[in-house]
């Protein structure tokens, strides 16, 4: 295995069961209890530069401890900067406009090449400490799946705890079981709660219920984390404070039986593709595949296409908008797929990537014709069939 400092994330897998937090049971909630939309505006986002920097650098947001201030103001700085280069007229569209938004923890990278052109340079860790602080000022709010995969330490929810809202989470600590609360779910719960503060604004006292179940699914999807106590103690104590109507369910665990089945678009819009001619290209293959396959196999197949083929390729390669990959954009690919990285704990307590060799290969089935030797199909020039380009199995209808 070979390790390196953590900077990337690899897309997330959605598991090969259909969740009703995505049927029918989640519709009728979320038709009952929506989602606080986000607005297009609001008065943090719009602050100019110098007024952001001026209520970092003072009290609430002012970290107690010296170099935990510099660093956040230091890195909120530079991000700042960088941010005035795209269009927009507040932070949030700035930062809507930028590709960092799609690329999880590897979000740097977009950065650290405009610091050096200018002849500047950042650490890494400031800058994502700078980030932290601006989405706990409020100045940006992102969106749910980029926080599922950047929000990895308690200094997140304790940055929140601390400086967005004490006085709601000390009325969660009032209400809640104090060794439950303490304990590793607990902690999970209370991270969860200070996500959605962070992705849709105000308080704990403005968490909705379509709140709730929007955190719920995009953790479905996004983190294939379906099922387990921990992940629905953060409803439960958010419930048990009063925080939601009589009418709200007693439990969000009844979104997670899996039953029911996915129409090719609502499997496919899971990933949330941006490039809309092959979304549609692959929603009408799976259509087309749909009658000789069974269910399994089927969703199998989406995932495959939708999200290990094109989504990765997305990810990697933003605004990529043809089929005809370049055979370096095409050996990346293969690459990637062949190899896993986690993050994992040093001897030393720093955190670091930890790659899988070549040789221990983590290639999804569906994806091995294409990516193992002997099977050249992505970037050969045969693209008239989205089969041969994404890998699936070859029609048997032919």
């Amino acid at each position: 295995m070979t390790t390196a400092p953590t900077t990337a994330s690899q897309p997330a897998q959605a598991g090969s069961h259909t969740s009703e937090s995505h049927g029918e049971a989640g519709r009728r909630l979320l038709s009952q209890f929506p989602p606080r939309p986000r607005p297009s505006a609001w008065a943090a986002t719009e602050e100019t530069r110098e007024a952001v920097l001026a209520r970092i650098d003072r009290p609430p947001l002012r970290a107690r401890v010296k170099t935990t201030h510099e660093n956040r103001w230091y890195g909120a700085r530079k991000i700042l900067s960088w941010l005035e280069t795209f269009p927009g007229a507040t932070w949030q569209e700035r930062w809507q406009a930028t590709p960092a938004n799609t690329l999880g923890l590897k979000w740097t990278d977009v950065v650290l090449p405009w610091l050096a052109e200018r002849g500047e340079s950042a650490r890494v860790e400031a800058l994502r400490s700078g980030l932290l602080c601006l989405f706990v000022a409020d100045v940006i709010r992102p969106d749910l799946p980029f926080l599922l995969r950047i929000v990895q330490t308690r200094y997140w929810r304790e940055a929140v705890v601390e400086h967005r809202d004490p006085a709601g989470f000390a009325r969660i600590e009032e209400s809640a079981d104090p060794v439950v609360l303490s304990s590793r779910p607990g902690l999970k719960a209370c991270t969860q709660i200070a996500m959605i503060l962070l992705a849709k604004g105000g308080g704990v006292s403005d968490i909705t219920v379509g709140d709730c179940i929007e955190l719920r699914q995009t953790e479905t999807v996004a983190l294939e984390k379906r099922g387990g106590d921990s992940r629905f103690l953060f409803y439960s104590l958010l419930k048990d404070m009063g925080q939601f109507p009589p009418d709200a369910p007693a439990t969000l665990r009844a979104l997670t039986v899996f039953s029911g089945q996915f129409t090719p678009d609502e499997l496919v819009d899971r990933y949330q593709l941006e490039c809309r001619p092959v979304r549609d290209l692959i929603v009408d293959y799976l259509s087309e595949r749909q009658p000789a396959l069974d269910y399994a196999s089927f969703e199998d197949l989406a995932r495959v296409l939708a999200l290990h083929f094109w989504k990765n390729l997305e990810t990697h390669h933003p605004g990529i908008a043809s089929l005809h990959l370049d055979r370096s954009v095409a050996k990346a690919w293969k690459e990637r797929l062949r190899t896993k990285t986690a993050r994992r704990r040093m001897p030393d307590g720093t955190m670091a990537e930890v790659t899988t060799p070549p040789g221990q290969l983590c290639i999804p089935p569906g994806l091995r014709p294409c990516v193992l030797p002997r099977h050249r199909t992505v970037g050969s020039g045969r693209t008239d069939q989205v089969g041969t380009v994404g890998g699936p199995q070859p029609d048997q209808r032919k």
